[in-house]
């Protein structure tokens, strides 16, 4: 249905990283990075955080990045003391993983050490029945229950008109 193409659309980033992920793997990868930021190919750090554009702004990442991380196509990832942070999505709608609870929105603990967080709320899951097409059910017996009352009502008024002739 049309409803569910636009919702695949509107979950794949964030029910991808949630559901779909390994992440454990994402987890060590990312305690890779907390060990050693430049070893893992970020620039120099500016006021104590460490910041790398990722390949959806459309960056090229340094050959020795790990690369359980460059597969999540992020936008950019920060490190500041002993919390990484990944960013997915853009304009106003960022979502991603931390190594740290992340203050404030959404956020969901995937692993112990791992968290996913988001601007606009928690994905649905794909593997309990989707709430929608409750909705749809119900609007598409209105419209049935509306249809039928209507052909009663024009039945009826047909039917008296025959016998007060």
């Amino acid at each position: 249905m049309l409803l569910d193409s636009f919702r695949r659309g509107i979950d794949a980033g964030p029910q991808q990283l949630v559901y779909h992920t390994n992440h454990a793997t994402v987890l060590h990868a990312c305690t890779d990075v907390l060990k050693d930021p430049q070893g893992a190919g970020f620039p120099t750090a500016q006021n104590g955080i460490f910041n790398l554009d990722g390949p959806q702004s459309g960056a090229r990442l340094p050959a020795n990045f790990p690369a359980a991380l460059a597969n999540l196509n992020f936008e950019f990832m920060t490190v500041e003391g002993n919390q990484a942070t990944i960013y997915f999505g853009g304009g106003f709608g960022h979502w991603g993983y931390s190594t740290a609870p992340p203050a404030g929105g959404a956020r969901v603990q995937l692993v112990p050490g791992l968290w996913f967080w988001s601007e606009y709320g928690l994905p649905r899951d794909p593997s309990k029945f989707p709430y929608y097409r409750t909705g749809e059910r119900m609007f598409l017996g209105g419209i049935i229950a509306a249809c039928a009352s209507s052909i009663l009502i024009v039945y009826r008024r047909r039917k008296k008109r025959v016998l007060h002739k």
